[in-house]
């Protein structure tokens, strides 16, 4: 039923696709579905995706739901679902582009809902939240005029397997958090294996937002 379920994650991807930056949040079990879920979104659609545990999430971070953001809640059943439920009352309150993954909130019509099944045991229900967030990574990333098969990393470690893909134009990788300088540096040790066969001498990790592929590593 989840995976036949492709209205209900297509909706949700019209409400986001313009956003920018999304916040998953979820607590108990469904915290770590929220993690996983913003590592899809980023790899696939290229948002600013970052998930917060649901008691994190009341404490400051709700300050950058802003217009062109977006949030996606991880509500099942059980004891997740009650703990989460002040942080969808709030989220409705700021009038917050939101999807819920589970159960429907009453008075929330305006709020966007990927179903679950009934009745599945909380210790087992990650197994279940995560199927639509992975389709919603892939609907998203078609309705961003992206193609989801190509694969992606986004603040990948520039190893060296991952040189020789990028050489061989099969992979493509994001620079997206080392500042300025740092930056740059990482971005000359790719060039340098690219142009001239250099090993680097250690693993070099990427943080500056920057698509790198073969068609613009020598840029």
């Amino acid at each position: 039923a989840l995976v036949s379920d492709v209205g209900s994650v297509r909706e949700v991807a019209r409400r986001f696709v313009g956003v920018e930056r999304l916040v998953v949040t979820g607590r108990g079990y469904a915290y770590p579905t929220a993690r996983e879920a913003a590592l899809k979104l980023m790899e696939t659609s290229y948002i600013s995706a970052q998930a917060f545990s649901g008691a994190d999430l009341l404490h400051g971070p709700m300050a950058m739901l802003q217009r062109d953001s977006a949030a996606i809640a991880v509500a099942p059943g059980g004891v997740s679902g009650a703990a989460i439920r002040p942080v969808l009352d709030r989220l409705v309150e700021l009038g917050t582009n939101l999807a819920v993954v589970g159960p429907a909130l009453p008075g929330a019509d305006s709020v966007g809902r990927l179903p679950l099944p009934d009745g599945l045991p909380e210790e087992l229900s990650p197994l279940a939240e995560i199927i639509p967030l992975q389709m919603l990574a892939r609907e998203l990333a078609v309705a961003r005029g992206l193609d989801p098969g190509k694969f992606t990393i986004i603040g990948f470690d520039a190893l060296k397997s991952a040189l020789d893909l990028i050489q061989q134009g099969k992979l493509t990788g994001t620079v997206d958090q080392f500042p300025n300088e740092q930056a740059y540096k990482a971005i000359g040790v790719l060039k340098d294996y690219v142009r001239n066969g250099t090993r680097p001498s250690a693993d070099v990790l990427l943080l500056e937002p920057r698509v790198i592929s073969i068609d613009n590593i020598n840029d």
